[in-house]
């Protein structure tokens, strides 16, 4: 019974806020990929012997994955933020 009951409000909160946990799931793949681009840029760079543009290559890619996990750790942290305001607002 106890495992009815967490799958039930496991899928009550993953339908109420799933537009919030696709556009986490899409930030953290986009900083997945990120690496791989990131390591075709190196050979082609390597190919052409553009070796210059290897640090802009390194500084975007380390931007792009910061930026999807400080957003995505950041919408985690809100949605629980956001049920806490409402659990409040009902009680008062």
């Amino acid at each position: 019974m106890f495992k009815q009951v967490k799958s039930a409000l496991f899928w009550y909160y993953l339908f109420k806020f799933r537009r919030r946990v696709i556009l986490i799931i899409l930030l953290l793949v986009i900083a997945f990929f990120a690496n791989a681009i990131y390591g075709d840029v190196v050979e082609y760079l390597k190919l052409k012997d553009r070796l210059e543009f290897l640090e802009i290559a390194l500084i975007s890619k380390w931007t792009v994955i910061i930026f999807n996990i400080v957003f995505s750790i950041y919408l985690i942290l809100t949605i629980f933020k956001n049920l806490s305001k409402k659990k409040q607002n009902i009680v008062f």
